[in-house]
């Protein structure tokens, strides 16, 4: 019966205490060699550089440490397909390669879920400081004619802190055919992006910390969620299962009164609205706003308006830093 449930197990953490259970029973030893689930962690090595952040020779070396411990176990992974694949550390520009071949791994083993974070440490460092670009010409090389790699099966897609185009999203929202989730954050190269297709079954799309993003168009017939979009530039066409977006208002030309044609389409089936905003003077821009919700509430209209002031939301943060 155990040996029945450790198959059964489809969740794997690579940690430390992980890999001492090997010791445990000799059937134990090569089990984390066909796990459908590869996650990542390295909570202690994070901890030390959190600890020492201005230490440089000591982050180059945790990082270096990371992705020999990852090359090592996809060098010896033996499922034919992954359920998982989690990665979450901070890499140098010498990674690339390696970084590469876990996109490739992944695909290979036809993945559902991926997740590459590389954005821990972000509060550490400059903003420009993500060293890999997923390119368009990478996607198109690595599925062209060659039927071991699998994006068919991808249902969710991470990327924080790597540089992704506007380009490389298109081509993957068109070889996901089962892609619902998608999450990109901390990118300087996308200016222009289209999320659109009538056979999207795209329901959840994050977009944050994007500068120098110009415009996005919107239309998804399966989508309820959009988060972290700036009020300028974005366009909703198809959107009929909508129910919760987040605004980005936080550029001092972004004027609240632009959400409304950004809106028009989706705004009597909301039913949570969140808006980000960078200061009190915002405020004032409101009322115009809510007295076009309010007319929205006679009509039954049903939704739930959170407002964020980020000047509030530094001054929560720090006080919670202090008493910690």
């Amino acid at each position: 019966m155990a040996g029945k449930r450790l198959r059964l197990d489809s969740k794997f953490q690579l940690n430390k205490e992980a890999a001492r259970t090997s010791v445990l029973s000799s059937r134990w030893v090569n089990l984390w060699r066909h796990t459908s689930s590869l996650d990542f962690r390295a909570d202690a090595a994070l901890a030390r550089i959190r600890k020492n952040c201005k230490n440089r020779d000591l982050w180059s070396e945790e990082g270096r440490k990371y992705e020999e411990w990852v090359n090592r176990v996809i060098g010896s992974h033996k499922s034919v397909t992954l359920k998982e694949f989690r990665v979450c550390f901070d890499l140098c520009f010498s990674s690339q390669e390696s970084i590469t071949r876990w996109f490739e791994f992944a695909f290979m083993r036809h993945v559902q879920k991926l997740d590459l974070d590389f954005s821990v440490l972000a509060r550490y460092k400059r903003f420009t400081e993500t060293h890999y670009t997923l390119r368009e010409e990478f996607l198109t090389r690595i599925s062209g004619g060659n039927s071991c790699i699998g994006f068919k099966s991808l249902k969710e897609l991470s990327l924080k802190c790597l540089n992704v185009t506007g380009q490389a999203i298109e081509i993957l929202l068109r070889m996901c055919p089962l892609l619902e989730k998608l999450v990109v954050h901390r990118t300087t190269k996308i200016s222009n992006l289209e999320v659109c297709g009538p056979s999207l079954v795209l329901k959840h799309f994050e977009l944050v910390y994007c500068f120098g993003l110009e415009s996005v168009k919107v239309s998804a017939p399966n989508l309820i969620s959009l988060i972290g979009l700036n009020a300028d530039g974005l366009l909703l066409g198809n959107v009929p299962m909508l129910k919760e977006v987040t605004v980005n208002c936080l550029h001092h030309y972004v004027s609240i009164e632009k959400l409304l044609p950004t809106l028009s389409c989706c705004i009597y089936q909301l039913e949570i609205l969140t808006l980000i905003l960078k200061s009190y003077r915002k405020v004032r821009q409101l009322r115009f706003f809510f007295f076009f919700f309010f007319n929205c509430f006679l009509f039954c209209f049903d939704i739930i308006i959170v407002i964020m002031l980020c000047t509030m939301l530094c001054l929560v943060e720090k006080c919670s830093t202090d008493v910690s």
